[in-house]
């Protein structure tokens, strides 16, 4: 069996552009970004503590919504406009 190990790798395009990326944060914990042609990060899945994280982006970048699971188990839903300002939350 061969072991790769590394704090980052990074998948990209034939034109050197970061595609996605699978890193540590500055706290040790795992995020996979996944990027879109312009090399804007659109997807972002990621454990904060041990609770994990899904979070879209639009195409310049702003996040539009997320779902995070709480500390206690329970699912938290948001959506946002174009300026990041929160426009609904579940529960």
């Amino acid at each position: 069996m061969t072991i790769i190990e590394a704090q980052e790798f990074r998948l990209t395009d034939q034109a050197g552009n970061i595609r996605a990326m699978l890193r540590l944060d500055e706290a040790g914990r795992p995020a996979l970004t996944l990027h879109d042609t312009a090399d804007k990060a659109r997807v972002l899945l990621d454990l904060s503590g041990d609770s994990p994280g899904l979070t879209l982006f639009d195409s310049a970048g702003n996040l539009r919504a997320s779902l995070v699971l709480s500390a206690d188990g329970s699912p938290r839903l948001g959506f946002a406009d174009g300026q990041e300002n929160l426009v609904w939350r579940a529960p």
